[in-house]
Formats: C-alpha cells, sequence, structure tokens
C-alpha cells in the first residue's frame, strides 16, 4: 500500500511538470526507474545479529566457592560393641557416602570412621568422624566431622553436623567446608558450604 501511494504521488509530480509535447516513452522510462527505485528501498531488509554471551565461570583457586548437594550414605554402628561409661554409651562407626555436588571437585566417594555416642534418654547421640577421605576425580579431601541425631516425640531422626577438610593432591592449598542437615522432608542428606584458600 506504501509503495502504490508512493508510486502515485511520483507521477503526479512528474505530470505536474510536464505539458502535452514532453516524450511519452521518456516519462514512462523515468517512471520505471523510479519505481525500481522505490522496490529496493521497501524490499531491503535490515540484518540484526544478535550475540548472545554465554557465561563460563571459571573459578580461580583464590577465590571462595560455594558449593551444595547431596549425600547418599550407609553408616555402620556395632551397637553390640558399645564402652558403657554410665552417662553415655561409646560405639564405633563406619561409613560410606556418594556426594553429588554442585561443584565437581567435591563430587565423589567419601570414607569415614569415628564414633556413635548415645546418651542416657537415647533422644540425642553425637558422632564424630575422626578420619574422612573424600576421593573425587580431580583429587582428593582429608578431614573431620562432628554433629548430632536427635529425635523428637514422634520418633522422628534430625540430623546436623560440620565437616571441614584439607585439600590434597590437585586441591593442594585449599579448604572446604560444610554443613551438613537430613530433616523428614530431606529425602536424605543434604550439606552447603564453601571451597576457599586454606589458611
Amino acid at each position: 500500500m506504501r509503495r502504490a501511494g508512493a508510486v502515485v504521488l511520483v507521477l503526479g509530480l512528474l505530470l505536474a511538470g510536464c505539458d502535452g509535447g514532453d516524450d511519452t516513452a521518456a516519462l514512462e522510462q523515468r517512471i520505471t526507474e523510479l519505481e525500481q527505485q522505490l522496490a529496493v528501498a521497501t524490499s531491503t531488509t535490515v540484518a540484526v545479529t544478535t550475540t548472545v554471551a554465554t557465561t563460563t565461570t571459571t573459578v580461580a583457586s583464590g577465590e571462595r566457592v560455594l558449593v551444595y548437594g547431596t549425600a547418599d550414605c550407609e553408616t555402620t554402628v556395632d551397637f553390640d560393641a558399645g564402652t558403657d561409661e554410665g552417662w553415655r554409651t561409646v560405639y564405633v562407626m563406619d561409613g560410606v557416602c556418594t556426594t553429588t555436588s554442585s561443584d565437581p571437585r567435591v563430587s565423589g566417594r567419601e570414607e569415614f570412621h569415628g564414633t556413635y555416642v548415645m546418651f542416657g534418654d537415647a533422644t540425642v547421640a553425637q558422632w564424630t568422624c575422626e578420619e574422612m577421605v573424600l576421593t573425587t576425580e580431580g583429587g582428593t579431601w582429608r578431614g573431620s566431622c562432628w554433629g548430632t541425631d536427635t529425635w523428637d516425640d514422634r520418633n522422628t531422626m534430625w540430623v546436623s553436623g560440620l565437616g571441614t577438610y584439607a585439600g590434597e593432591g590437585a586441591y593442594a592449598g585449599l579448604a572446604y567446608y560444610e554443613f551438613i542437615a537430613m530433616y523428614p522432608e530431606s529425602d536424605g542428606y543434604r550439606y552447603m558450604g564453601w571451597i576457599e584458600p586454606a589458611e
């Protein structure tokens, strides 16, 4: 519609500027040229190139990096071989976890050995990992952990704890800290923490 109107306007201007003696063929030729120029102007497509920037976060060893994930654990406590200390009973604890993390540096297999302590009312237990090794594809973390298991009046267990690690091999010079939790709605162990340069 815009093109047709423009052609009519150009034609009107041309005719207005011409007298009866003008060469009709020359006029038609001029109209054809103008139509072609107008067609080019109205059909020109402006190409817009959109560049989508893909951000790849490269974590330098000198930065603190927050991590989070889940752990599938199998813990063994020999409740038949505890040491009764009167106000508490101490058991040997061993376990293996498979961790899945937001950072591949702490995703792997974790093995731990420690103690599991039950107190008199049996509604609170304290656990300690004297030896804890997390092995991943890129390196190894070695550390310790401690925490508590508590049972509410519905006999539902709630877990909270803390783990600290020092990096070895490719992770030498780094430290890893994690908070561990399990609660009725968590569907297993969950953790969050951070990796940072060791002090």
